[in-house]
């Protein structure tokens, strides 16, 4: 196949492909929550640590505060969602985000029942981003 019959080397073939005929790696890596938390954030011995800075600190001056996160069986929401498919994993925090919205409207509803609407979103939204709610 290499060689014609006369000894001579045959033309060398030279075969390029782009990432679409590549159907080995999707089976190489997982996509699970569990294998895309590992590969996007620095986690040790299950902990992932991460800097909080207060708001209004100036970071050059004074350094955040170290927070830890343990990744393990005590973690209700982890283990739910660390051996779920990624696009699953999606659908179900957009759920609970949503559901923690509607939780908070319904609280404020109840306490606040003279307040219009709109006032009413805005003050969950303040909440939600971390703003101080004034009156």
């Amino acid at each position: 196949m290499f060689f014609s019959k006369g000894g001579d080397k045959a033309k060398s073939v030279l075969l390029l492909l782009d990432r679409g005929f590549d159907a080995v790696s999707p089976l190489l890596h997982e996509l699970t929550f569990q294998a895309m938390v590992h590969d996007l954030l620095k986690i040790e011995n299950d902990v992932f640590e991460y800097e909080v800075q207060t708001s209004g600190a100036d970071p050059k001056v004074s350094p955040g505060q170290k927070q830890k996160v343990i990744l393990d069986e005590s973690d209700e929401l982890w283990t739910e969602l660390r051996h779920q498919h990624i696009a699953v994993v999606t659908q179900l925090v957009c759920f609970y985000f949503v559901s923690l919205i509607m939780g908070l409207v319904l609280f404020f509803k109840g306490v606040l029942q003279r307040k219009s609407k709109i006032l009413l979103y805005i003050i969950v939204l303040k909440m939600l981003i971390g703003g101080n709610v004034q009156q």
